[in-house]
């Protein structure tokens, strides 16, 4: 889906791909923080949200330039993230390590488990994500052993999605924790 703005911050145009778009569903958006970051000339990246269809998705907010220094409106694309309940589905390694995604505010936005992800989980108390959150750095030391999304002890590690400011969380649980340990 995806929304143009003019300069006061209603919507002129929105088309979408898996819904009809009546003009009573244009919004004013003149009074969210999208809309200021266009204003000022800047992109805005929002947190990532649940559809009434439980599907994440978060949107941008593109300004569009009439002169390099005048703002005469906006973009705003709307982006459906289910896509990457696949993709950290897909990658596994070994017998049981599994990967997830999270966002800025160390919230899960992707797991193999999608009703982990409608449970809207913070996940701050976990010892990567919270490095994360603090420094938002590479991983040094990477593969350290500690409590995981499920509980248990983990070997886990992250890489930064530097763009969205998200990190790609991963955990090998059981031996990989013992091997950890005896090469310490």
């Amino acid at each position: 889906e995806i929304a143009l703005l003019n300069v006061d911050g209603p919507e002129l145009f929105k088309i979408s791909d898996r819904r009809v778009i009546l003009p009573a569903d244009f919004e004013d958006l003149s009074d969210t923080p999208a809309y200021r970051s266009i204003m000022e000339g800047q992109t805005y990246t929002s947190p990532v949200y649940t559809s009434d269809r439980a599907e994440p998705y978060f949107f941008l907010a593109v300004p569009l330039k009439a002169t390099p220094r005048k703002t005469a409106g906006g973009l705003i694309p709307r982006t459906n993230l289910k896509f990457l309940w696949e993709v950290v589905s897909e990658k596994k390694f070994s017998r049981a390590g599994y990967v997830y995604l999270v966002n800025e505010t160390g919230d899960l936005i992707a797991h193999q488990d999608s009703s982990l992800v409608l449970k809207h989980l913070s996940l701050t108390s976990l010892r990567k994500v919270a490095k994360f959150l603090r420094t938002r750095a590479p991983d040094q030391p990477p593969a350290e052993p500690g409590m995981g999304l499920n509980g248990a002890e983990v070997l886990s590690t992250y890489a930064l999605v530097a763009d969205l400011g998200w990190a790609v969380m991963v955990e090998e649980p059981g031996w990989a924790v013992e091997f950890a340990r005896l090469n310490a």
